[in-house]
């Protein structure tokens, strides 16, 4: 009866839709990209790939 009440409270955390933003920011590469556009400000793509050497341009794909 107790894990049926906790399962109610929680029931809509699986379609938030800030679970798509938080995971958006949760792999290695998107705080460091955030710290370096909070530094420098508006960057085209090819500054931005070549601020981080060793990011792959695969990881700029959507």
């Amino acid at each position: 009866m107790k894990t049926e009440k906790i399962s109610e409270k929680y029931s809509c955390v699986a379609t938030c839709p800030m679970r798509n933003v938080i995971a958006r920011f949760a792999n290695k590469w998107s705080m460091l990209l955030l710290v370096i556009l909070d530094e420098f400000g508006v960057m085209r793509f090819n500054e931005l790939s070549r601020a981080i050497p060793d990011i792959s341009p695969k990881v700029f794909e959507l």
